[in-house]
């Protein structure tokens, strides 16, 4: 038998979606037609990440993670609560998509991240979470100042920090 045929549903795969995580196939890299640096964009890339994730293909799941890491810093800014929910309700958990969410709230949000509408509906898992980054960080600076644990941008961590790994995928060097 030289192969099984496996039938993979994506009903919650969008026609758009899809195709960009096919040139990122292609190309190596995502690209967000007529929307690069876009808040629109951000939800591309994480939308690649999970197809990608879901497929089991880790080199486009890293790349979109790059590339959702690229644009927080091109931006200045970061996903909405409206993304972190969908992060928190359609990857397993601890995956790297929700880890790089939590950072980016705990260690990139402003006093506005705290407050407001999106705040009230956070979901628990996604709160949990938050708090214990925030409790594992103020423990880790507790001797130090506090500052410098709280100003961690993602794009300053080493390369591969949310990348997945395997055999075939193996660590950065």
């Amino acid at each position: 038998m030289q192969g099984s045929a496996r039938v993979i549903n994506l009903p919650e795969d969008t026609p758009e979606v899809f195709t960009i995580y096919l040139r990122c196939l292609y190309r190596n890299t995502i690209a967000c037609e007529g929307r690069s640096g876009s808040a629109a964009c951000f939800g591309l890339a994480i939308e690649v990440y999970i197809l990608a994730d879901k497929l089991g293909d880790l080199t486009s799941a890293n790349l979109a993670i790059d590339h959702i890491v690229h644009l927080s810093d091109e931006r200045h800014g970061i996903p909405s609560y409206r993304w972190a929910e969908y992060i928190f309700d359609y990857t397993p958990e601890r995956s790297p998509l929700q880890r790089l969410m939590v950072d980016f709230l705990v260690q990139e949000g402003s006093k506005s991240n705290f407050e407001g509408e999106y705040f009230d509906t956070i979901t628990l898992t996604f709160a949990k979470a938050v708090i214990k980054e925030y409790y594992r960080l103020v423990r880790e600076g507790w001797d130090k100042k506090v500052k410098v644990s709280f100003d961690r941008h993602a794009s300053e961590r080493p390369r591969c920090w949310y990348h997945q790994h395997n055999d075939d995928h193996p660590k950065c060097t």
